[in-house]
């Protein structure tokens, strides 16, 4: 598998360059060898965690959705960060601090953004059951 290079932040992706089970080839591509034999996954209410990462599923404004594996700890900006840097875009900061995340209990009504150092777990384990609360 190659995927385009990206700055290393906190996740799975950074934790394997750092093993050097990605390298980068002749092109400037990423080139991945992770085999994972086995997985475990845990899951409470909305809260999934797959091998100590908290799987965090971000639906954008254009009806898509991209899956993150993060820290259990992380911040909404860590989720913001993230998603910016999977849809490739230029690795700036500041340029980061334009986009937010919401909550969306029902499915339909964005709520305000969520606080920058909220933690994104704490989050999810507030929603109530039933319905199809989304990020």
């Amino acid at each position: 598998l190659t995927a385009p290079s990206a700055p290393c932040i906190r996740g799975v992706a950074c934790e394997a360059r750092q093993r050097g089970e990605i390298t980068e080839n002749g092109r400037g591509q990423q080139k991945e060898t992770i085999i994972m034999a086995t997985s475990t996954l845990q899951q409470d209410k909305h809260v999934q965690i797959l091998n100590n990462k908290l799987v965090v599923r971000v639906n954008l404004l254009d009806n898509s959705q991209t899956v993150l594996l993060l820290d259990p700890t992380a911040s909404v900006q860590d989720v913001v960060t993230a998603t910016c840097v999977k849809m490739e875009m230029p690795d700036d900061p500041d340029l980061y601090l334009n986009f937010a995340l919401h909550e969306c209990l029902d499915g339909v009504t964005i709520s305000r953004q969520l606080g920058a150092t909220t933690p994104v777990q704490s989050v999810m384990q507030k929603w109530p059951d039933g319905g199809t609360p989304k990020l």
